[in-house]
């Protein structure tokens, strides 16, 4: 079945889904009226019940094909299959020690400090033992014949004499504070090992030493009590103490913890000083700012590695590692069976230590005697501007214009012509003849008259009736919502300042230099302990592939996206912000697909070209009638007096119905008076014809999309139009013809569905690129109940491995997630870790400033003297002029939330034109 035909089926089927569902709803709630007659009510819960029956014969039907039940979500799940192991990958064999736990030796009260010594465990003699630590010594000295005054300065060290005999270690050195408090960190060492402990006081010149047994370490460890120390005044002269306001020195506090507080508060406070007389307060660095936790795992046994149901055997190193791509065979081969390690907690303490300087920020240079005024604007600004606009616009207008034009002409002529003559005619003649000469005469007479007299009468009536009806509606509308939100934050400060160098003949330099403050990192290990790795089944969903665009929104529920969604929450927290769209992409193309159906792509028609089989002329009015009901008419396009192209407003593809064409006879007479001058006879009753009457034997319809987003080039179509033979006259002024509509091909349509779908594709691609990141986090994020389900199907050691494990992870390495052990002792030897400890120091950048002022050091007029005070009725008294133009005011800015203008109209009211007629003159008459 190609897409086409899938999409077409599974718009039907949801749209039969939804038809019924919305019937059925309603019958529902009709049903549950309590005002229903009886009768009434059962009929409408039979016409329910047949309702119900009929939705899930369409369902079954929807069920039956594999894409229409993927789109619509009616995909049958599999059940759950059990898991079935060791037919790979054989179990792990683990070697348990039924040890004997004995427990350490003395009482142990309930600790008051966070870091309390933890109780180290070694094995021996099939025992495992409890080692009990030193912990924390602390001490304090006095004066002993003042028993309330602290000694400050005081150097002193730690040593321990080996339980076997050994001589004595010094194991740390320090001082007393300024409260006369130190404390110094043992918990690396067992009670056990040591025959006792000694604190001693350097530089007495006789040894001052103060033992501390067994008992005592454990009694004031238990209780946090200080060693006090008490030191006689002859022995404090020989120590040549420094005075209280000249010490410079922190003292020893390794490791603050609340009992320290508790012993010595005035040791953390800001303490009140004084020197020369000026007092000054000085923090105190003894606590670290800030502390963070790492774990690091280790395997203590191989793993069996397995890919595809068989077991990979490990293979030498012969040529470099492939680094390969994230792909799905990268990780196709992974660990199969439980294995033990070890997990090593580590704690990072940031120290503050002091301040120092960093680099040269700004410096500034005076002339003897010069003076400066600055003036510094330290303004930031934080705008945040939203504008939000919908805007609809809509445009209709409607005008009809009927002229009615009647003329009757009565012509009358009358000629009566009269004609009369009268004619006359007479003549003589005489002759003589002498012989010799003869005469003659003769003589004539001619008369004629003529009268006539002519009358012409004519007389002429003509009778114009002419009634115009002109109706024009307009109607525009437009609606516009304008969200504005805008976020402004201000802040200014405005500071001057006055630098005057009051020496003579010295040039002086102010410096400023950024501040940093220098940190101690202290990492050390706090603990290990045996964890049990459980291998865990990297999702193979998470290398799927989506096909090509049309195919995926066919069946988009693959493994893919329904991996992404149901892990969406957490995913979209770790992915980076230019991904976080993508996930509202993946729930339209899997929820919320009806969003797509309101953008169904179509397109619109307004350029045709319509031949009939007798021409187009006056008279003759073209309209497109829709589906919707609205009725288009086509205009000519061009000035053809026979025009085969029109133009109308747009009209959708999928809306058109029929063509309508009309015939006026009287706009068919205004048009054609042009040709009637010089038409007498036949030829004027020929044209009376044709002007009453139009025959239609065929009609051919082309058109053309416009151009828009679906459709970005116009495509070009021959509508089928059915057979016509018709004639329009007075009698039969119209005919309709159906047309069939176009289909236009958006095959190359890419629309907000295809934007979703680029944006699915984008964050698949990146999740793929590191795929470990996510799945890390997923397994660490899993539901404990959820784990605890999955766990207890397992065994381990003969119990549930629920049972023997702490349901909480601890890390991840490859594909094992790491659980510690209860009771991991008996698998895992882990011994009290040594106490490693790495140290150094860094320096971070802050925002102070600090400013130092240094001296020309070459002599002008005289010798540079930094003893010297300058007397103020002796120094320069030059000053600089005041500054102007400085001060405070705010940028702010008003957002416009005025809607766009209304745009101008499209259409227009066109006025009625003049028709003139031209009448023939009557023959042998005067016009």
């Amino acid at each position: 079945m190609d897409t086409k035909n899938t999409q077409s089926l599974i718009k039907q089927f949801k749209h039969r889904i939804h038809q019924f569902e919305g019937t059925i709803a309603k019958l529902e709630k009709t049903a549950g009226k309590e005002t229903l007659p009886r009768e009434s009510s059962a009929e409408v819960r039979k016409h329910l019940a047949s309702l119900k029956g009929e939705l899930q014969e369409i369902i079954a039907e929807a069920e039956s094909l594999p894409d229409v039940a993927d789109a619509l979500g009616l995909s049958p799940r599999p059940d759950p299959e059990p898991i079935e192991t060791g037919k790979v990958v054989k179990a792990t064999q683990f070697k348990s020690s039924d040890l004997e736990i004995e427990p350490a030796e003395g009482t142990f009260l309930t600790p008051l400090a966070e870091g309390w010594p933890r109780s180290g465990q070694v094995i021996r003699n099939n025992k495992l033992i409890t080692k009990t630590m030193v912990g924390k010594v602390r001490l304090t000295v006095h004066n002993e014949a003042k028993p309330s005054q602290v000694v400050a300065a005081v150097p002193f060290s730690v040593s321990a004499t080996p339980a076997d005999g050994g001589k004595p270690m010094v194991l740390k050195r320090g001082t007393t504070n300024r409260q006369g408090y130190a404390a110094v960190d043992l918990r690396s060492l067992a009670v056990e090992s040591v025959s006792e402990l000694a604190i001693e006081i350097d530089g007495a010149g006789e040894p001052i030493r103060h033992v501390i047994d067994k008992d005592s370490i454990a009694t004031h460890r238990d209780l946090g009590i200080a060693h006090d120390i008490r030191i006689r005044p002859e022995i404090l002269d020989r120590l040549r103490l420094p005075e209280s306001g000249e010490v410079e020195t922190e003292g020893t506090i390794e490791d603050p913890d609340d009992i320290d507080y508790e012993i010595s508060p005035d040791s953390f406070g800001l303490n009140h000083e004084e020197n020369d007389g000026n007092c000054c307060l000085r923090p105190r660095t003894e606590f670290a700012s800030r502390q963070y936790y790492f774990r690091q795992l280790i395997r203590v046994q191989e793993p069996h590695l397995m890919a595809s149901s068989r077991v990979i055997e490990r293979e030498d190193v012969r040529a470099p590692v492939p680094f390969g791509d994230d792909t799905a065979s990268t990780y196709a081969i992974t660990g199969g069976n439980l294995i033990l390690g070890t997990v090593s907690l580590y704690r990072q303490g940031w120290y503050p230590i002091g301040r120092g300087l960093g680099e040269l920020l700004y410096s500034l240079s005076l002339a003897p005697c010069e003076h400066v005024n600055l003036a510094f604007i330290d303004w930031s600004r934080q705008e945040r501007d939203t504008r939000q606009e919908s805007r609809t616009a809509s445009e209709q207008l409607d005008h009809d214009m009927d002229r009615d034009r009647s003329i009757e002409e009565l012509v009358d002529s009358v000629l009566e012509e009269n004609q009369s003559g009268s004619s006359s005619s007479g003549g003589g003649g005489a002759s003589l003849d002498l012989g010799i000469f003869s005469i003659g005469g003769g003589g004539g007479s001619t008369s004629s008259s003529a009268s006539g007299r002519r009358n012409l009468q004519a007389s002429t009536i003509q009778n114009i009736s002419d009634s115009i009806s002109q109706r024009s509606s307009a109607l525009r509308s437009q609606r516009a919502t304008v969200v504005t939100t805008s976020t402004q934050r201000e802040s200014e400060r405005i500071q001057t300042r006055t630098v005057h160098n009051h020496n003579r003949n010295h040039a002086m330099t102010v410096q400023y230099f950024q501040v940093l403050s220098h940190y101690a990192i202290k990492t050390e290990l706090v603990e290990e302990k045996p964890v049990v790795m459980v291998p865990y089944q990297v999702d193979p969903a998470l290398f799927d592939t989506i096909p090509s665009f049309d195919k995926f929104v066919a069946a988009p529920s693959r493994p893919i996206t329904r991996f992404l969604d149901r892990h969406s929450r957490l995913i979209r927290r770790l992915a980076p912000g230019n991904y976080r769209r993508a996930f509202e992409s993946l729930s339209r193309l899997l929820h919320c697909r009806d969003v797509y159906d309101i953008e169904t792509p179509y397109a619109t028609l307004s350029r045709w070209e319509i031949r009939l089989s007798k021409a187009y002329r006056p008279g003759l009015r073209l309209y497109i009638e829709t589906d919707s009901g609205q009725t288009v008419q086509l205009y000519p396009s061009g000035n053809s007096r026979e025009p085969v192209y029109f133009q109308s407003s747009p009209v959708r593809h999928d809306d058109i119905r029929g063509l309508t064409i009309t015939f006026d006879p009287v706009a068919a007479a205004e048009g054609m008076s042009r040709d009637l001058p010089g038409l007498f006879g036949d030829a004027f009753g020929d044209l009376l014809e044709q002007l009453q009457a139009h025959q239609l034997d065929d009609v051919q319809v082309s058109v053309v999309t416009d151009r828009s987003r679906f459709l970005p080039h116009p495509q070009r179509f021959r509508l089928g139009v059915d057979a016509v033979d018709a004639r329009l006259d007075t009698s039969n002024p119209s005919i309709f013809i159906a047309i069939e509509e176009p289909e236009p091909d958006f095959s190359r349509y890419r629309g907000r569905e295809h934007q979703d779908y680029c944006a699915l594709k984008e964050l698949i691609a990146h999740i793929q690129s590191q795929p470990m990141r996510y799945i890390r986090a997923i397994w660490m994020s899993e539901d404990p109940d959820r784990r605890a389900m999955r766990f207890d199907r397992f065994r381990f050691e003969g119990d549930s491995l629920l049972d023997r494990i702490v349901n909480r992870p601890v890390g991840v390495l490859g594909n094992y997630v790491a659980f510690e052990l209860l009771q991991g002792h008996k698998l895992v030897p882990v011994e009290m870790p040594d106490h490693l400890v790495s140290r150094r120091v860094v320096s971070v950048p802050t925002r102070g400033v600090f400013a130092e002022v240094f001296l020309s050091c070459c002599n002008a007029t005289e010798k540079r003297d930094v003893e010297r005070f300058i007397d103020p009725d002796q120094s320069c008294q030059i000053t600089a002029p005041e500054i102007t133009g400085v001060s405070p005011g705010s940028r702010a800015s008003r957002s416009d939330t005025r809607p766009t203008d209304f745009p101008a109209p499209m259409v227009n009211i066109q006025n009625r034109r003049r028709l003139r007629i031209l009448l023939p003159c009557p023959r042998h008459s005067v016009c």
